[in-house]
């Protein structure tokens, strides 16, 4: 133990000495480096003496690889503020700058820290947007993967890195345009903690340059020790990076692109960047009290504060507007627009605008359509030139991007009227030169939405074109009318959908990939295959229109990357080609046509086959397996044979399927079975035209072969039916096969088919449906089978407590026509009209037809003629029920 500080500062110099020469001969002949226990008993002798020894000991010093961390916790004039598990107590440092170490073992923290309660300019608190869980790593240590730290910390930790881990990170840049260029790549790739490392780097060595400086002038008086070694030292001071507002929007920028958006750090970085003190602080007071209570004079940077741009609130925003935090985009752009502004060289832009309008399309609980709205009209009317003699904007029109954001906050609100006028609003204004010129005073025809001009005039959207007509209107883009079909989609405006694709095309503007899947989805549920057909063909030439070389579903080169957006790791890369999904739509959109066209789907799906096989050959496997048949693409193919009764070529894709290696699910069988259905009911109709019959099979009742031939469909479905229920199957079905095959049952002549199959329906816990017993009685209407029919109004109401609906009835009545039963078909009319059902005209005309035939019958007509029961002639009860109808 040394007796006088002098003689422990001259055994620490020693120390540093023989381990700097012993890490020179290590580096040369490839030997251990020496152990941490070596140059930490350095930090021993400094404890043990007074305290001007401590200025002398230096972390970059000790062995790269180290298995005690240490920390910098400031590096200060006049103070040394200590920290960690292990760090003995705080004490006054040299009067000179030191370069101050603690050690503390590592700890990993689940809350998130504390971070600055505001930055001057906004009075709002600091939201606690920032999540993850904070990896409380030492910044000095090297090995990789270590150094990776939350920058959302208190930003006094800004230029708090170890200098050998600063110098480290820069030292393969050369100037600022390389390192800004490295921040934006690390941003865009998801790598924020890397870009916030090197932006923090930059700002230790810019501090440690100003303080070397003020040591130096210190040292020539022989009043303080160096704070750095002769190697360090010199890049310090041959370093030509410096701190620039660049280099702080690429920071930000950083920030605003991470998942999720650090918007906390962001702002902290703007509060540092900003202020005229070394520690980051707010201004106002340039005295603060140290850790013993004493009175002190903040530092000043060296290099003075950095002024931010339009860029930099641009960046600031845009983390505000992917947090959805509407309070304080506001409150930026409020400080932007005022007149006594802080920042008068700051003009807000069409960005700024539309990054606030951004933000209210993503607040948390809902879009805030209104303020949207409102900015968008202030927008229009500042940068037009300051509108209300405010501030000058810094371009003459709001983008279209602005116009973007408005309509997809109306439509994320389920707002697809409101969302169309705003269209119609921007094809009226728009200048048809692609919007830089003044608009358009030629009335423009809106074609398919020509039905919103007098809403429009009524009560416009833009409102402020009232009083300032002359402030231009972008052109919509295919963008714009995505939006628009994003938002009849969501609330199944399927006709509207249409008609705004149709606008368009008229209007001359090509729609992307998701919009064009839009179309098809409409096509899909309204069954135009011919419109679905011609969407499928436009989403095919898209890699030719964008000039991609080849689409997203094609052999060629994929098409890259156009935008910034998409540049960012696993982002959603834009629709060169129909992919599954269209083929999917397209397939069902033939499916549900009710002119036939299940040869489109089919071919379709052959088509699918082709591309994923030549895409396989190409090496992309991945496109391939998204093209490649599904159960979804074979189970709409077959439902469009469902339709068409074609149940040979149904089951032909069931073994299909399985050759591929697709399983068929439930509804896949179900489809098979409803087109044995269809069939069988095909076949019966076909054989009661050429017979002459006039009900069901009564053409066929003399022709045991013929009837034989029509019940073939049937008995295909039900052994279909009693595969699934074996115990080795393993698909079961549910209550849509079964009523499958009761209506194959029905169409087969089969009633009592039909009611074996309602029991194994109960047995195998299934609950019939409305459905089960329209089909049941469709049965007994084939047939005309009363008792049957009586069977299942029991049924209905007693074991299933249901009511039953106009199907029901409609089958039954025609069953009491049938049987000539005409005075039990009138009862069931009226019964049916006094539950509140309405009846259709084929349900008025059976009853009328049944009464007529019943008159004939009766009496040939005659005007005298009554039913047994003394009761009105016949055709007086038809007249009446005729006299209803009307």
């Amino acid at each position: 133990k040394p007796s006088t500080s002098k003689k422990a500062e001259d055994n620490l110099h020693l120390h540093f000495f023989l381990v700097s020469c012993l890490r020179m001969v290590t580096r040369k002949r490839r030997l251990p480096r020496p152990s941490t226990v070596a140059a930490v008993s350095a930090l021993v002798f400094c404890a043990a003496s007074a305290p001007p020894t401590c200025g002398g000991f230096q972390p970059a010093m000790l062995p790269r690889r180290r298995t005690m961390p240490l920390h910098v916790v400031s590096v200060d004039a006049g103070w040394a503020r200590c920290s960690g598990s292990d760090a003995v107590s705080c004490r006054p440092a040299a009067s000179g700058g030191a370069t101050t170490v603690a050690t503390r073992s590592r700890r990993r923290t689940t809350g998130r820290e504390d971070v600055r309660s505001g930055i001057p300019l906004f009075s709002a608190a600091v939201s606690r947007t920032d999540s993850g869980t904070t990896n409380d790593a030492v910044l000095g240590d090297d090995v990789p993967g270590t150094s990776r730290e939350r920058a959302d910390e208190t930003m006094a930790t800004i230029a708090t890195m170890s200098v050998s881990r600063a110098i480290d990170l820069l030292s393969r840049y050369t100037h600022n345009r390389q390192l800004e260029s490295e921040i934006v790549r690390l941003g865009r790739k998801g790598r924020t903690d890397d870009a916030l490392g090197l932006y923090r780097a930059v700002w230790t060595i810019e501090l440690l340059r100003s303080r070397l400086d003020d040591v130096n002038k210190k040292k020539e008086a022989g009043d303080s020790p160096p704070i750095l070694a002769a190697e360090q030292a010199g890049f310090v001071k041959g370093c030509k990076i410096r701190p620039t507002t660049r280099l702080m929007n690429s920071a930000i920028d950083a920030c605003a692109r991470a998942r999720p958006a650090r918007q906390d750090t962001a702002f902290a970085i703007f509060d540092h960047a900003t202020s005229k003190y070394a520690d980051g602080g707010p201004p106002g007071e340039s005295l603060e009290r140290d850790a013993n209570g004493n009175t002190r004079r903040r530092e000043r940077k060296k290099g003075g504060a950095l002024s931010p741009n339009v860029y930099t609130f641009g960046s600031l925003l845009a983390s505000c507007a992917r947090n959805g935090d509407v309070a304080r985009s506001k409150e930026i752009l409020e400080l932007l627009e005022s007149d006594d502004a802080y920042y008068p060289d700051v003009h807000p832009n069409g960005v700024i605008y539309s990054t606030v309008i951004s933000a209210c399309e993503r607040r948390d609980g809902g879009p805030d359509v209104e303020t949207a709205l409102d900015v968008l009209n202030r927008g229009m009317k500042k940068l037009q030139g300051g509108g209300d003699g405010g501030r000058p904007a810094a371009s003459s029109m709001m983008g279209v991007v602005g116009f973007n954001a408005a309509l997809s906050a109306v439509a994320r609100d389920a707002r697809w009227e409101m969302a169309v006028q705003l269209l119609g609003e921007m094809i009226l204004h728009s200048s048809p030169g692609g919007g830089d010129g003044p608009p358009s005073r030629s009335e423009p025809s809106y074609g398919p939405l020509e039905s919103i001009r007098d809403k429009i005039a009524a009560r416009p959207i833009l409102r402020v074109l009232k009083d300032h007509p002359d402030i231009p209107v972008p052109r919509p883009d295919g963008v714009t009318f995505g939006t628009v079909l994003a938002a009849c989609e969501r609330s199944e405006r399927w006709r509207t959908l249409l008609d705004v694709a149709k606008a368009a095309t008229v209007y001359g503007t090509g729609l992307d990939g998701m919009a064009l899947t839009s179309a098809l989805h409409a096509c899909q549920q309204l069954g135009l295959a011919d419109e679905a057909l011609h969407y499928l063909e436009a989403m095919k030439g898209l890699g030719e229109r964008d000039g991609g070389g080849g689409t997203a579903s094609s052999p060629g080169p994929a098409a890259a990357r156009s935008t910034n957006g998409r540049k960012r790791e696993g982002a959603r890369q834009a629709l060169r080609g129909p992919d599954g999904v269209a083929y999917r739509l397209a397939i069902s959109a033939c499916a549900r046509s009710p002119d036939g066209r299940w040869r489109d789907g089919i071919r379709l799906l052959d088509e699918m086959d082709e591309l994923a096989s030549s895409l396989e050959s190409a090496g992309r496997e991945r496109a391939a397996s998204d093209v490649r048949p599904d159960v979804v693409a074979y189970t709409a193919a077959i439902a469009g044979c469902s339709v068409a009764g074609e149940y040979a070529r149904a089951i032909r894709l069931i073994s299909r399927m399985r050759g591929e290696g697709v399983r068929p699910n439930v509804v896949t069988f179900s489809a098979v079975i409803n087109a044995c259905a269809t069939a069988t009911s095909n076949l019966a109709r076909a054989h009661e035209e050429r017979s002459g019959g006039g009900g069901g099979f009564d053409g066929l009742a003399a022709a045991a072969t013929t009837l034989d031939e029509a019940r073939v469909p049937m008995d295909r479905a039900l052994r279909l039916l009693a595969a699934m229920r074996s115990e080795g199957s393993s698909v079961r079905p549910n209550v849509v096969t079964y009523n499958a095959a009761i209506r194959a049952c029905a169409e087969g002549l089969n009633p009592g088919g039909a009611f074996d199959l309602l029991g194994r329906l109960r047995d195998d816990g299934l609950r019939p449906t409305i459905v089960t017993y329209g089909s049941l009685m469709t049965a007994c209407e084939r047939v005309g089978d009363i008792e049957g029919a009586s069977r299942v109004f029991r049924a209905i109401r007693a074991e299933d407590g249901m009511d039953a609906n106009e199907i029901v009835y409609g089958a039954a009545i025609s069953c009491c026509r049938k049987a000539g039963e005409a005075e039990r078909a009138l009862l069931l009319l009226r019964k049916m009209i006094g539950e509140g059902l309405s009846p259709n005209t084929a349900t008025f005309n059976t009853v009328v037809a049944a009464l007529a035939e019943a008159c004939g019958t009766e009496g040939g007509g005659g005007a005298g003629a009554a039913d047994s029961g003394g009761s009105a002639p016949y055709w007086e009860k038809a007249l009446a029920v005729y006299r209803v109808m009307t």
